[in-house]
């Protein structure tokens, strides 16, 4: 199964009806529900990832304890019942900080991808709307961006900028654009080549509405399946940076700061409890979204026969 999904003259000709037929839209994405259903491995990531969505948005309801508060007759102490996932060196309840941890690792990946694609559909539409000089200089712009390492380029950025949740969020948004930008480019030259585009010029619809009503709709499902792995890999990111403590700062938790304090031989060998579970959820979302990602990316192939 290839890696970038290709798109048949079917398939254009039924999102260009969508465009103007709300009943052609329906079933376009009707049967895209029905294919996304059959995949079971992405129907299960998306029940875990609606499962961690949700015990982030109510872990100030789910977390037994304040994140940061200290019990200072339970230093490091094992899962109990007072304590489901034990106590970590200073006495705060893992559980608790797990919880609300999970508000912050997701809330990054949501909202640094939600800058990538933004900024991504803006510039990829534009140059490949526009085309000659605009064209050319968007596109040299997002060859400078990724002739960097990334991982370099973004601790370079939150070095300047200083760490902090918001810094990261910014930071990981701006860098992950050029790669939504191409996808979505390349879809709106090869859907001007279409011949709904040639008749909707014909009668005479402005430029603009063309771009906005008619080629960006049918550029959207590439980006749906880039934008899902892209938030996989800025919660990757993010816990990184906070591993290196260049991320989100104690004392607010995030999967990787939690890393981060288990990190000494000692508590690595004798307290498991401290790493296991922030780096157990790390690698449950990460997975949970890239199944949802291939779901997507084989239902809204409409060769794909689940």
């Amino acid at each position: 199964m290839s890696s970038t999904p290709s798109w048949t003259l079917a398939s254009v000709t039924s999102e260009a009806s969508a465009a103007t037929d709300p009943a052609a839209g329906r079933s376009f994405w009707a049967q895209a529900a029905r294919r996304f259903g059959r995949h079971r491995l992405a129907v299960a990531g998306l029940m875990v990832m609606a499962g961690l969505s949700g015990a982030a948005l109510l872990a100030p309801v789910l977390a037994p304890y304040d994140p940061a508060a200290l019990d200072p007759l339970a230093f490091a102490q094992p899962p109990s019942l007072a304590h489901p996932l034990g106590t970590d060196t200073i006495g705060r309840d893992v559980l608790s900080r797990v919880l609300h941890g999970a508000r912050v690792s997701l809330a990054v990946g949501v909202a640094a991808v939600t800058i990538n694609v933004v900024l991504g559909v803006m510039v990829g539409a534009v140059a490949g709307f526009a085309g000659g000089m605009v064209d050319a200089a968007l596109m040299r712009l997002s060859d400078i961006v990724l002739a960097f390492p990334s991982l370099v380029l973004v601790l370079v950025l939150v070095a300047i900028l200083g760490p902090g949740l918001g810094n990261v969020i910014l930071v990981l948004g701006l860098m992950g654009w050029p790669q939504i930008a191409r996808l979505v480019r390349a879809e709106v030259l090869r859907l001007e080549a279409q011949e709904f585009v040639a008749a909707a010029r014909a009668v005479g619809v402005p430029e603009h509405r063309i771009l906005l009503r008619h080629l960006l709709p049918n550029a959207l499902p590439p980006v749906l399946v880039a934008a899902t792995f892209g938030t996989a890999q800025a919660i990757i990111a993010e816990a990184s940076l906070s591993f290196l403590g260049m991320g989100v700062q104690p004392p607010t938790p995030s999967w990787g700061n939690l890393l981060t304090e288990a990190q000494s031989m000692a508590v690595l060998e004798g307290m498991p409890w401290l790493w296991a579970p922030p780096g157990l959820l790390i690698v449950l979302a990460v997975l949970a979204i890239n199944f949802v990602g291939d779901g997507l990316r084989d239902a809204l192939d409409p060769r794909t026969r689940l």
